[in-house]
């Protein structure tokens, strides 16, 4: 499971509550979570690629590749939630 915005970003109570929500979670493998956290977890910007695979990307557009059932799990019904949910986080923290 990957917090796609970091807990560690929360300054109180109440950006941990908004962080720590289902939809700033998705399933992960090893590998690519690994590589996230050697960029010190800046890979916070979702982008959907297409139906169901996804990037996370930095601000200096270093990104993530995920594949859906590849390396990626989550329902994409709910992507639009997610994708609508990361843009708030991003733009209130």
């Amino acid at each position: 499971m990957h917090h796609v915005v970091p807990i560690s970003w929360a300054e109180s109570f109440y950006h941990f509550k908004l962080l720590d929500n289902w939809q700033n979670m998705v399933y992960i493998d090893g590998y690519n979570h690994a590589k996230i956290t050697q960029n010190r977890n800046r890979n916070v910007i979702m982008k959907l690629v297409n139906e169901q695979d996804m990037t996370l990307s930095d601000n200096l557009d270093n990104k993530v590749y995920l594949k859906y059932k590849r390396n990626l799990l989550y329902d994409p019904e709910k992507k639009s939630i997610l994708y609508k949910y990361n843009n708030i986080l991003n733009n209130t923290l």
